[in-house]
């Protein structure tokens, strides 16, 4: 045969390949090639399995690795490594925060209709035109399962071959997205790059996605669907690594991490439980009035919520170290750790919900060292959405990272919990639910909790906060299993004293816990007042000997304002208030003169005009004796605790009357 006829030959078949995608069929028992169609049936089979449906939604966790970029030889960025969160629920909401040490946070949402990101503190951007398409394709739940509806155009492009291996070539394209080069692999039929051009900043942008490391998403129904267990990226000259450290499939995820944050109002129903009524209006009145309180303390109450709620960070949470950077008239001292940025963000949305405020209010007011207008609800809102998006896989607020992190998760918890006792909104109810199931699972088998999961130590602070968690969350309405009120009062009694009732920190007659920062200032029976409460809120006695004997405790150690002295602890007066106010107040003598003791020393001591942009806060500082716990949390801290403490009055209904879950309930 002429050679000419041989070359023509060659370029009429080359040709027919290109233009029908006929590829040799691996099996051996069918003949003929396959289809485009059928090449692509196949990869959504192999990644999915013959039912996709069955995975309805997932939470994700990811290491992610910059390599250095380089231009020229230069490095223009380092490398680091950072971590993702990834939330989707079918058929198209995803939503995605990526964490790197020392850059801002950055967090992206798809609703199934509005894209979104956010970085740091900044305002919310919704995103446009290819950005937004780029969003919506991401977002698509099913992926190759549902490629003929993704992919408006699938044109075959042959086959390729590296080291060996060879793989089917498809040209995809996506409504509104530039085309892309899709590959699979001719053996297991998975998809393993992604390649597209796009155009950017600086010129025409190549971006490839590779992936990595197939394995099954779980066992049973789920073993068909495969994963890639690790992505790299290659973009602009620097590479991305994302490794799957851990995916839990079908698992509840939170609907409202999926909207812009300031898009979706919180509903509002009647609170879930008596407890949580009285906070406003004539009955909120009646109740200062009656336990001893005025216009002294509402006064201080109020401006102590508006300090709180102008040193609020743009992205939602309060920050106990910089705080400051909200300030405008003058800048405020005090500052704290930021390690305990969840748990002052969950005292200072506490605090707010303690006045009857809710995400739903409406009431708004001008700030004037801020010179705007600022809404109590929108205040609330903010500070739960950033609680959410600050919630771990596990449910736990904060992550499960530090040496204390329990103290953060617990506050948070009691703040969602509280917020949704008061509300019913469906938005709050998952993530309510999520913190106290991580609480529950934290818990010391048969006892008591401490600073970390399950860490095999007790002590009774860690717990009173637990019990209190737990017990907000059962007025609520919440899922509560008893194991975790069976294992706080056990361990109440085992470290209360038979003869003096006094209640030790890590076990019976062990004293208060004293760190480096804040020695030397005077002991109270914090302890005391912590199992006194926790007592009240489980068996509701108050024949309970351990009462009448605490109260004694309690009422020998009157709040006094005295930094010289080391007395200040707004930590001891919170929980001490709780406690003598629901066993001996609103009228008893106890409560009386503890009563006058607290106002005093609170309402005398805040900041007032005077003091500028500090006006409604309490001063912090340990080293200076104002709190003891201030170098911890700082003035967001104490100004959140001194402003819950004088909230007392019809904060709560009584502890000893109060009924849970669905029997405490409003008919």
């Amino acid at each position: 045969m002429p050679a000419a006829i041989r070359r023509r030959r060659r370029a009429l078949a080359a040709l027919a390949l290109a233009a029908t995608a006929l590829c040799v069929r691996t099996d051996a028992q069918q003949a003929g090639p396959l289809t485009a169609e059928e090449i692509m049936d196949r990869a959504a089979r192999a990644q999915w399995g013959e039912r996709p449906e069955v995975l309805k939604s997932y939470r994700m966790e990811e290491t992610l690795t910059f390599a250095a970029r380089q231009i020229d030889g230069r490095i223009i960025a380092p490398p680091a490594v950072g971590t993702v969160l990834t939330q989707a629920k079918a058929p198209d909401q995803v939503y995605t925060k990526l964490e790197i040490p020392g850059l801002p946070v950055v967090e992206e949402g798809f609703d199934g209709t509005v894209g979104w990101v956010k970085e740091g503190k900044s305002a919310v951007r919704e995103k446009e035109g290819p950005e937004l398409a780029h969003a919506e394709d991401a977002a698509r739940f099913y992926g190759m399962a549902g490629w003929r509806k993704r992919y408006k155009r699938v044109i075959p492009r042959g086959e390729d071959s590296v080291g060996g291996r060879r793989f089917y070539v498809f040209q995809v394209e996506v409504e509104d997205l530039e085309p892309a080069i899709l590959s699979i692999d001719a053996d297991s039929f998975l998809p393993t790059s992604l390649r597209r051009t796009t155009k950017g900043a600086r010129g025409t942008i190549e971006i490839e996605t590779r992936f990595l490391d197939y394995k099954p998403l779980a066992e049973g129904e789920l073993a068909g669907v495969l994963l890639p267990r690790r992505t790299v990226r290659s973009e602009a000259g620097q590479t991305f690594e994302r490794v799957v450290t851990r995916i839990e499939p079908n698992v509840p995820v939170l609907d409202a991490l999926f909207h812009p944050p300031s898009e979706k109002e919180f509903e509002e129903t009647e609170p879930a439980n008596e407890v949580f009524g009285g906070r406003r209006g004539k009955s909120a009145e009646k109740a200062v009035k009656a336990g001893g309180g005025g216009e002294t303390t509402e006064s201080a109450v109020i401006a102590g919520l508006k300090w709180l709620a102008r040193h609020q960070s743009a992205d939602g949470g309060w920050s106990g170290k910089d705080f400051g950077v909200q300030c405008r008239t003058s800048i405020c001292s005090g500052r704290g750790d930021a390690a305990y940025d969840v748990g002052v963000t969950g005292l200072a949305i506490l605090a707010l919900l303690g006045a009857g405020y809710t995400p739903a209010s409406k009431e708004a007011y001008k700030d004037p060292h801020l010179d705007r207008e600022i809404c109590w609800g929108e205040v609330i809102g903010h500070g739960l959405r950033w609680l959410m998006r600050n919630q771990d896989i596990d449910g736990c607020f904060g992550g499960q990272k530090g040496g204390k992190y329990m103290y953060n998760h617990l506050i948070a918890a009691t703040a969602m919990a509280e917020a949704y006792g008061m509300t019913q909104s469906a938005l709050l109810k998952e993530s309510a639910q999520l913190g106290v199931d991580f609480t529950l699972a934290a818990q010391n088998p048969y006892k008591g909790w401490r600073y970390a999961k399950r860490c095999g130590d007790n002590d009774t602070v860690v717990t009173g906060w637990a019990c209190f968690s737990l017990k907000i969350a059962d007025f609520a309405g919440l899922e509560v299993s008893r194991a975790g009120f069976d294992g706080a009062r056990a361990w109440m009694q085992e470290v209360t004293d038979d003869l003096s009732y006094q209640a030790g920190y890590t076990a019976k007659g062990t004293g208060q816990v004293v760190h480096a920062e804040n020695q030397g200032y005077a002991p109270h029976e914090t302890t005391t007042a912590i199992a006194m409460t926790c007592r009240m809120l489980l068996d509701r006695d108050k024949r309970d000997r351990a009462l009448e004997g605490g109260m004694r405790l309690l009422a020998d150690d009157l709040p006094s304002w005295n930094p010289a002295a080391k007395k200040n602890d707004a930590h001891y007066w919170h929980w001490a208030t709780l406690a003598l106010f629901h066993y001996n107040g609103p009228r008893g003598q106890y409560w009386a003169a503890w009563n006058k003791a607290l106002v005093a020393a609170l309402t005398w001591n805040r900041n007032t005009a005077r003091d500028s942009c500090a006006d409604g806060s309490w001063d912090a500082e340990t080293q200076q004796g104002m709190d003891r716990w201030g170098y911890a949390g700082g003035r967001v801290y104490a100004t959140a605790m001194n402003t819950l403490t004088l909230e007392v009055y019809s904060r709560y209904g009584s502890f000893l009357k109060a009924t849970a879950g669905g029997d405490g309930k409003k008919k």
